[in-house]
């Protein structure tokens, strides 16, 4: 027992020495660098903590901006579809009219048929003006929401 006591003991002290230079060396190297800020001082009770608040406030202010931003672009991109849609209905529109005047010129007023067929063909594309007017709006109305 005595040559036990002998091999045991110093490894025991070598094992808490080391132990002890683990710590030491983690403490000072490694230490958290939060513990030491002001964000690591309790508040007394009842009151908040401001940089918390702060946060928030800026969360919130960054949200603000996004859905300002976002609003911004799709009412631009409301305008553009609007502007576009507007301009083809008008291009067709000239296009009716035109076709409906070269198959008048074509017939020189012989033919009634031919020219109801026209003028339905002008009302048709006029429709189909007021309808892509109506879908720019509906997108711009989802756009919103």
């Amino acid at each position: 027992m005595n040559n036990l006591m002998k091999n045991i003991t110093p490894s025991i002290a070598v094992m808490a020495v080391g132990l002890a230079g683990a710590f030491f060396v983690y403490n000072v190297y490694f230490k958290n660098d939060v513990n030491s800020t002001f964000s690591s001082i309790e508040p007394a009770a009842g009151e908040e903590v401001v940089a918390e608040d702060s946060m928030m406030d800026d969360a919130a202010e960054a949200t603000e901006d996004a859905m300002e931003a976002t609003g911004e672009m799709a009412s631009d991109a409301y305008d553009a579809t609007t502007e576009a849609v507007e301009d083809a209905a008008e291009a067709t529109e000239e296009m009716a009219e035109d076709a409906v005047e070269a198959v008048e010129e074509a017939v020189d007023g012989e033919d009634n048929m031919v020219e109801e067929a026209a003028e339905e063909t002008e009302e048709a594309v006029e429709e189909a003006g007021e309808e892509a007017e109506a879908a720019a709006d509906e997108m711009h109305d989802e756009a919103k929401h």
